[in-house]
């Protein structure tokens, strides 16, 4: 369906036998970020000695050698992470997840496809006496679309509930060099962040370990706009100043502008902004809508989730007509802007004398299911 927004100009239990076994694997790479998709992921506890302090990291595949901060990786759970809340339902205390019926993202603590996410969490890097057991990793803020729940099975209630009070979301409980798995449910596609913190003492003493909170970014069966937040918003995609709604640095360019025309939100022109042209065709003039069309990634940002719309009217106060692609104008290449950007034309079929004078305007339309 199509969304609001438009603008002119597999339930699991750990009782499950079984388990992975996962190859070697790096994450890929994007804008400076290590995108997982299919690896044994941990979030992984550390201890700094020198300063007393904890801290959490990625560690993929049990390689402590090998860590990767938050803050330069996303965990891409794509669309085949997609299961059905069973018709017989759920405990109610899982009742965050949704009713029967509900499509909602799992990522199953033992027994996960070989081209899925093995999500858990590690004290690897944290060794007998250094803190007093057990510790417990808290899930300290969270902001996305929907809800997450992390769980053992649903004999008991969820270990971790977004749903819950701030500050009181739940907590791993964990003891050095800990290695666990649990299910994890995601309710709605889009961004999310959770940040973790350690809560801890150090060894033989009452004295809490100071600890550094880390921002984990989740990208659940994104759309392509969702990658450009990500781009250029990092860890803030999630706020408000990141929705496509939201103004840019610059009066009366929304971010859904800067995605679709590829500007920078902090620092947008308006002179990229589309543009009334004349194209001549041999002997005749066409009236023709110049539109910067950036492409994107495949997979990624590639604007797949946009309607570029051409509108007309003869009179300001009267109705627009939506122009048909084919009929009404064709697309055709305009070259490349200043910065490389691809440059389209919307060229009229009639002609600059054949018909009375028109106004035209671009619609974009974001498309979501």
């Amino acid at each position: 369906m199509k969304a609001s927004l438009t603008q002119s100009l597999r339930i699991g239990a750990l009782a499950l036998f079984g388990s992975a076994s996962f190859a070697a694997a790096q994450p890929l790479q994007w804008e400076g970020y290590n995108v997982f998709t299919n690896e044994e992921v941990e979030i992984n506890v550390g201890f700094d000695p020198t300063t007393s302090t904890t801290f959490t990291s990625l560690v993929v595949d049990e390689n402590t050698n090998n860590d990767f901060p938050a803050d330069e990786s996303l965990l891409w759970i794509r669309e085949n992470h997609e299961d059905t809340i069973p018709e017989e339902g759920i405990p109610e205390t899982y009742s965050a997840l949704g009713e029967p019926g509900d499509k909602y993202y799992f990522l199953p603590g033992l027994s996960p496809f070989p081209d899925e996410i093995y999500h858990g969490f590690a004290a690897y890097s944290v060794n007998s006496g250094q803190l007093e057991s057990p510790f417990a990793l808290e899930l300290t803020d969270f902001a996305g679309p929907g809800n997450v729940l992390i769980w053992s099975n649903f004999d008991e209630p969820p270990i971790i509930d977004s749903t819950r009070s701030p500050g009181s979301y739940g907590a791993i409980s964990m003891v050095p060099d800990d290695h666990l798995h649990r299910n994890w449910g995601f309710t709605e596609r889009g961004i999310y962040r959770l940040t973790f913190a350690v809560s801890a003492n150090l060894f033989g003493t009452s004295d809490p370990a100071p600890s550094v909170p880390s921002d984990y970014l989740y990208l659940i069966d994104p759309y392509p706009h969702h990658w450009w937040q990500v781009r250029h918003f990092g860890s803030n995609a999630v706020e408000p100043a990141a929705a496509l709604d939201a103004p840019t640095a610059a009066p009366g360019i929304p971010n859904l502008f800067a995605y679709a025309f590829g500007l920078e939100p902090a620092n947008p022109s308006p002179a990229d902004l589309p543009q009334m042209v004349l194209e001549q065709v041999g002997p005749d003039r066409h009236a023709a809508l110049q539109v910067r069309m950036p492409g994107g990634e495949p997979e990624r940002d590639d604007r797949s989730d946009l309607i570029y719309q051409v509108e007309a009217t003869s009179d300001l106060s009267g109705t627009w007509d939506v122009l048909v692609a084919g009929e009404d104008y064709t697309w055709q290449v305009a070259g490349l802007d200043h910065d490389d950007t691809p440059l389209m034309r919307a060229v009229l079929a009639d002609t600059v004398d054949s018909t009375p004078a028109r106004f035209l305007r671009l619609r974009l339309i974001l498309v979501t299911d």
